[in-house]
């Protein structure tokens, strides 16, 4: 299973600038790219960059800066997972055996909801992360035997602030 840690800032390297290396890719030729098997839109003036980590594509979608000498970019993120004929319920209880490493994690709720048509369960919790505390609204959904993780993320009690933005992003949120 994909750890469900939410993405706090990060500096990652897009697929286009990859180039094979090793038996059969060619001297250079560009490597083959994943494809996503959905879309979203980043809210205005948010950065979105789509990455390769290890075989895993996923989506990072990062505030922009608010002011001078802010140091937390908040985020959402997308991973996907293949579970086959796996149902939520087991998939939701098996990420949260996985979450409870987290330090000093509090779940602050569970709810479903359906957002443009697709049946999400939605976790709401917070944790120590190094040297903040963060807050985290994790969005799942199974389809056609993939799961889709969308996890939002803020400094702890800034979600109030912040959810709208997170929803209108996921709003826009289609598979393929």
């Amino acid at each position: 299973m994909l750890l469900l840690l939410f993405i706090l800032i990060a500096m990652l390297n897009p697929v286009a600038g990859q180039k094979g290396t090793g038996d059969g890719a060619g001297s250079g030729a560009d490597a083959v790219k994943p494809k996503l098997t959905y879309r979203i839109t980043a809210a205005k003036g948010w950065e979105k960059t789509d990455t390769l980590i290890g075989n895993s594509l996923i989506t990072l979608i990062i505030s922009p800066l608010e002011h001078v000498g802010d140091t937390f970019r908040e985020n959402l993120n997308i991973v996907t997972e293949d579970v086959g004929n796996m149902e939520m319920e087991e998939y939701y209880d098996i990420s949260l055996q996985h979450l409870n490493s987290l330090p000093e994690l509090k779940k602050q709720g569970m709810m479903d909801t359906v957002m443009n048509g697709i049946d999400f369960r939605i976790l709401h919790y917070t944790f120590a992360a190094e040297t903040f505390d963060a807050e985290a609204l994790v969005y799942f959904t199974i389809i056609k035997g993939k799961s889709y993780v969308i996890t939002c993320g803020c400094l702890k009690g800034r979600m109030g602030y912040w959810r709208e933005t997170f929803e209108e992003m996921i709003a826009s949120f289609k598979v393929d």
